[in-house]
């Protein structure tokens, strides 16, 4: 069990780390306006914390002598995995599905206030402006030894100025364990969404309001990331090898190279094994969502309406005639349905393919869908893949935990 003591000192180090991070992505964007766009702060940040955790094993004895460090995560997400903070601390903001903090919520709370971050531009697209630099005793303070604080800086140096496929690439697959869990939240993501608009068409029995029509907009939208999101993550492990060619570029000529990017798989992994079942899904997952979105562009639903043709909805049928019947198993029967225009009817059949599709991961992949707040208690309690490749800190790391 922390002390008070010592969660400030780990929220200390988070707030330290985090403005280090920002300060070289700002500084390696010369078209950034002096500021970072949330996106690339959370792929650079997550590109950095998986190297740090694998750092302790690269060699033996590694020549890279760092601690562990709680209170950085890196987590799969709709977006890509993603490098986030959940704070020692507890602090007056939600924490996303219980665990993390939004950065432009976090910037205002205790100790990660301190380093004078600017939070810029709209609410739904913020940019941060980060202190274009910390002075020895700032970082002297943190409770780092200058060699961490060093490797940090180097690592988001480098990252900074790579493409953003390479930093999403990097950060959702650059090994088979990775990619499982990128792979894994799309589906989460894509049967919470669409259960939810089933629920809020058959709770409205009739009219939808306003406020349930831009609901019902939003996640199908959602939805339809997701789909497209499972197909941009099959293909970055496909194409994982070229992806860390260019990033290895970038290590060249300095002390990492040869050694980072990391792509040590995690040991004693379950998942790694699965993830050609996994990616074998491809195909089922595009076609559940053509048959959702499709029916629902036909009741003026979604954001791509007229973009889904009924041929489209007949291809997507016939790949899914090789699992359990279902309510539409005919073109006829789903020429009803698309063109009748009834909402219920659309909505029982949503709740029949995200069974599908729930049922089709848990057979042929041996995963559970469960709601996204309840899959990030389980990953971070008993998936998360850093921990289990975080070695003991070394000896030679004062404060080590």
């Amino acid at each position: 069990m922390e002390t008070p003591r010592e969660r400030s000192t780990r929220d200390e180090q988070c707030a330290f780390l985090l403005a280090l991070t920002g300060k070289q992505i700002q500084k390696a964007d010369p078209g950034s306006r002096d500021a970072v766009a949330k996106r690339r702060l959370f792929k650079v940040l997550a590109n950095c914390i998986w190297d740090w955790a694998s750092m302790p094993r690269l060699g033996n004895p590694s020549p890279f002598d760092v601690r562990s460090l709680e209170g950085l995560m890196w987590i799969p997400h709709r977006f890509g995995a993603l490098g986030v903070v959940s704070p020692a601390l507890e602090y007056d903001v939600d924490r996303e599905h219980g665990l993390w903090v939004q950065p432009e919520n976090l910037f205002a709370c205790g100790i990660f206030a301190t380093y004078g971050v600017k939070v810029l531009d709209p609410p739904d697209h913020p940019r941060f402006g980060f202190p274009k630099d910390i002075p020895y005793a700032i970082r002297e303070a943190s409770g780092l030894e200058s060699r961490e604080w060093y490797y940090w800086e180097r690592l988001a140096e480098l990252y900074a100025p790579l493409s953003d496929e390479a930093l999403d690439g990097l950060a959702s697959c650059r090994t088979a364990t990775a990619a499982f869990h990128s792979l894994w939240i799309q589906l989460i993501v894509w049967c919470e969404d669409v259960s939810l608009v089933a629920e809020v068409i058959e709770s409205a029995r009739g009219e939808l309001t306003q406020k349930q029509l831009e609901l019902i907009e939003k996640r199908i939208g959602y939805a339809a990331a997701a789909a497209s999101n499972f197909s941009i993550k099959a293909s970055y492990w496909r194409k994982r090898r070229d992806i860390a060619r260019e990033a290895a570029r970038v290590f060249e000529g300095t002390e990492f190279e040869g050694h980072l990017p990391s792509a040590i798989e995690i040991p004693d992994c379950p998942f790694a094994s699965h993830l050609d079942a996994l990616l074998n899904l491809e195909a089922v997952v595009h076609s559940v969502s053509v048959l959702f979105e499709g029916p629902c562009n036909s009741i003026d639903l979604g954001p791509r309406k007229g973009k889904i043709s009924f041929e489209d909805g007949e291809k997507a049928l016939l790949m899914l005639s090789d699992g359990p019947p279902g309510p539409i198993d005919s073109v006829q029967e789903l020429g009803r349905l698309w063109f009748g225009r009834r909402a219920l009817a659309i909505s029982e059949f949503a709740i029949w393919l995200v069974a599908s599709l729930s049922g089709r991961a848990g057979r042929e992949v041996g995963i559970e869908i469960k709601t996204r707040r309840a899959h990030y208690r389980d990953f971070e309690r008993l998936y998360n893949p850093l921990h289990k490749l975080r070695a003991p800190s070394p000896p030679g790391a004062s404060g080590a935990r």
